[in-house]
């Protein structure tokens, strides 16, 4: 498995102004990476740079499977690729999506940059994620969603808002939706699945595997967890 090309910089800037504007509000203006601003900035306050790579891990005799990489400066972070899933990088627009072999579901992370190093931004503030603030930016992404619920999720033992959501476009057969916001790697990672509602189930066992073997480091050494035979 190796990512494919990512998206061109311009579809990049397109999706920023709205993520941007979301993280100004909850995190007091985080940039996103993707953005174009007026004049370029200044070397101190460059944002980090966004690598991913993917490694083959494990044994013929207990299982092969797939372990997906990142790092941000000096924060990193790894998870496993949930069997069978095709993964597709966009380096500029700071996100991997992984897609079902059938094409019926599509999970996407969305790493969000972390503040500046000449204005560091106290860790209690990423604490402070509003529900109704992330159901908000779903709800500007998919116009006609309906909430169907609203609970908690948990990855790399920190915990944020998640919410299930009937997309009711014209698509067929219908799609929903599950998100999840952490407060994580200085800042935010989001995870977003959306897949046909008849298959949702299934679905939602490969989201949360991701979840379940999502690690950070912070400035730190990388802790990579055992893998379980259950999952």
């Amino acid at each position: 498995m190796s990512p494919t090309t990512p998206a061109s910089p311009a579809a990049a800037g397109r999706r920023a102004p709205l993520a941007a504007a979301f993280l100004a509000f909850i995190l007091g203006a985080v940039p996103l990476r993707g953005q174009t601003p007026a004049d370029p900035p200044r070397a101190t306050n460059a944002l980090p740079a966004f690598e991913v790579k993917t490694l083959r891990e494990g044994s013929e005799g207990f299982g092969l499977f797939h372990r997906v990489y990142v790092t941000i400066g000096t924060n990193k972070a790894a998870f496993l690729v949930p069997g069978g899933y095709r993964m597709q990088t966009d380096a500029q627009g700071w996100r991997i999506a992984l897609t079902e072999p059938q094409g019926r579901s599509t999970i996407t992370i969305l790493f969000y940059a972390p503040q500046p190093a000449t204005t560091p931004q106290p860790k209690p503030a990423v604490l402070q994620l509003k529900p109704e603030t992330c159901l908000e930016i779903l709800l500007r992404r998919h116009p006609n969603a309906k909430l169907i619920e609203q609970f908690t999720s948990t990855a790399a033992g920190m915990t944020g808002p998640a919410f299930e959501l009937s997309l009711r476009n014209d698509v067929s057969p219908p799609q929903l939706s599950r998100a999840v916001f952490i407060p994580a790697l200085a800042s935010l990672v989001e995870f977003q699945l959306v897949g046909n509602a008849d298959t949702f189930a299934e679905s939602r066992t490969a989201l949360n595997t991701l979840l379940l073997t999502f690690r950070v480091a912070e400035n730190g050494k990388l802790e990579i967890a055992p893998i379980s035979d259950k999952l």
